[in-house]
């Protein structure tokens, strides 16, 4: 029996809110001492998906976290760091917070184990601490770069 398009909206916010509880759980592993709660629903333009704030690094409060899961989530990487420079922008109308805001698109494919963080090179750079080595080679690309979330997270500053 083929399901209405409500009751697919309901399954797919279900799978989308069941996807950032985990991450969640994840961030909170990893930064203890950090809150890390998930976005009200009518804040998500102004706020990324998940929220890190309190004891952490500036590098680390200044993720922009865009979540999405699915079948097709591989596709859609993309069009999810577009919106996160979107709402980034929205959030902080040019302000130098905005410059400031790292958009990292955290995906999962469904019917897989292995959970993705994709970002800028440029950014890389930045959370790797390698801001010397942007300076003195010019990198300013905005690249994607695809790495494992547990990779991604071993790379962020305490």
């Amino acid at each position: 029996m083929a399901r209405t398009a409500q009751q697919r909206g309901k399954l797919a916010r279900s799978k989308g809110r069941s996807f950032e509880q985990k991450i969640a759980r994840l961030l909170r592993e990893r930064f203890p001492k950090a809150t890390v709660r998930r976005a009200l629903q009518s804040h998500r333009a102004y706020e990324p998906d998940l929220v890190i704030e309190g004891a952490v690094s500036e590098v680390v409060s200044n993720l922009w976290l865009e979540l999405t899961t699915g079948r097709k989530a591989h596709l859609i990487v993309g069009q999810k760091m577009e919106q996160a420079h979107r709402d980034i922008s929205r959030a902080h109308k040019k302000s130098v917070e905005a410059s400031r805001r790292i958009p990292v698109v955290i995906w999962h494919r469904m019917r897989e184990q292995q959970v993705w963080a994709t970002l800028s090179l440029r950014d890389l750079f930045i959370l790797g601490g390698a801001v010397q080595t942007l300076l003195t080679v010019g990198i300013v690309e905005e690249a994607p770069v695809t790495l494992h979330l547990e990779d991604f997270l071993a790379l962020l500053p305490d």
